[in-house]
């Protein structure tokens, strides 16, 4: 998993939330977020940790993150196509997990809770309609 190094809690939430699958290993590598990040989020901005942590020899990498937020599915979906150019694992995002998860329940309705600032809500890039999920 690719955390951004200011994340103080992926890493036992994460735990928790595997707590009843011993079956299921989780490796970490971080990265550092440029002060003049803006809206990029790509395989540049991670450094050598994607690479780090493809020295693991990894089933799958997943990027620790809510880009899609502000880059739209169409950004995640490039960063996770990218991870996987560079590391030869299976790579998802965040976003497009909650997406894949939305559509295995084949949910109709959906609440967001957003617990940043009420401009920030604004500015986020988020599609009301499933079929932008596809």
């Amino acid at each position: 998993m690719l955390v951004p190094s200011s994340n103080s809690n992926a890493e036992s939430l994460t735990a928790d939330i595997l707590a009843g699958s011993p079956d299921v290993g989780v490796h970490y590598s971080r990265f550092r977020l440029p002060a003049d990040l803006d809206d990029r989020i790509d395989a540049t901005v991670l450094g050598d940790a994607p690479s780090l942590l493809s020295d693991a020899e990894l089933d799958a990498i997943a990027f620790h993150g809510t880009s899609g937020s502000w880059t739209g599915l169409e950004g995640d979906r490039a960063l996770a196509e990218s991870l996987t150019q560079a590391t030869g694992a299976p790579a998802t995002t965040a976003s497009l997990a909650l997406v894949a998860a939305l559509e295995a329940l084949d949910a109709g309705r959906v609440a967001v809770v957003f617990p940043g600032p009420r401009a920030s809500w604004h500015s986020l890039n988020v599609s009301t309609q499933p079929a932008a999920w596809k």
